[in-house]
C-alpha cells in the first residue's frame, strides 16, 4: 500500500493520512507496550477506495526500535 497499489485489488486509488483513525480522545494514535514507555504512538493509515482495503503502520522509529527490544519476534512458516 506504501507503494500507492493496493495490493488486494490491484488499483492505484490509493490514499493516506498521518493519523487517520479516530479512537475516543487519542486523535488517531494507538498506544503500544513497547517498553518503559507507553505512550500514545503516532500511525500512518491507507486506504483503497476501489475495494476499500486498509493498513495501519505506526510512525514512529523509537516505538518501533523499543518493539525490536521488548517484542517477541514473528516467525514466518518455511
Amino acid at each position: 500500500m506504501r507503494d500507492g497499489i493496493c495490493p488486494k485489488c490491484g488499483s492505484n486509488d490509493v490514499y493516506k493520512r498521518r493519523n487517520g483513525l479516530h479512537d475516543g480522545d487519542r486523535d488517531g494514535r494507538v498506544t503500544l507496550i513497547t517498553g518503559p514507555l507507553n505512550s500514545p504512538s503516532p500511525t500512518m493509515a491507507y486506504v483503497c477506495a476501489n475495494c476499500g482495503y486498509f493498513e495501519l503502520y505506526i510512525d514512529d522509529t523509537i516505538k518501533l526500535a523499543q518493539i525490536s527490544e521488548h517484542w517477541e519476534r514473528a516467525h514466518g512458516q518455511n
